[in-house]
């Protein structure tokens, strides 16, 4: 799932967080996790203050990095490989306030973004799911069909679309 935190800082009582293989302990701040079981990497976005991110369980933990406002880490949960980027701190939680930031997403990543936030469902072409497209992208409190018409044209025009009825949308890639 994905839950977005405000926490006092409490030396006597840190507080933990364990996301599948990761450890998140805040040292006073706001924050955002994000740990889909379907998804291939977890995420932790800070806006405010400061958390350390490790990977690890059962108490047998490594130190990833410790993350300061306006920096994500993004772990991918099948290698433990890792990357800490720059972000602007008020993206932390676009998910809540539909202020949308992609960096080096992959379609499937703005996809569940996009599913969560306007409540619909991509129903994809077999073809869509073999593709490799990034995209970097902010989107501020557009609708879901402005999305989708930016997509379509950051895909080169590759990736068709169709906003069906009862919060369906249907992605293709187009034929030439």
């Amino acid at each position: 799932g994905e839950a977005f935190f405000e926490v006092a800082k409490n030396v006597n009582k840190p507080f933990r967080i364990q996301s599948g293989s990761i450890i998140t302990e805040v040292l006073g701040t706001s924050f955002n996790i994000s740990a889909y079981a379907a998804a291939s990497e977890y995420r932790v976005a800070v806006q405010t203050g400061m958390v350390s991110v490790s990977t690890g369980i059962d108490g047998n933990s490594k130190l990833l990095d410790i993350l300061s406002a306006g920096k994500l880490l993004r772990y991918n949960k099948n290698t433990g490989a890792f990357k800490t980027l720059d972000i602007a701190p008020e993206h932390a939680n676009s998910w809540i306030t539909r202020r949308l930031n992609f960096q080096e997403a992959s379609l499937t990543e703005v996809l569940s973004l996009l599913e969560q936030c306007y409540a619909v469902e991509f129903l994809l072409d077999p073809r869509v799911e073999q593709t490799e497209f990034r995209f970097n992208a902010n989107f501020d409190k557009q609708s879901i069909a402005q999305i989708m018409k930016q997509l379509q044209l950051m895909s080169g025009g590759t990736l068709g679309y169709k906003i069906m009825n009862h919060g369906k949308i249907k992605i293709e890639i187009k034929e030439d």
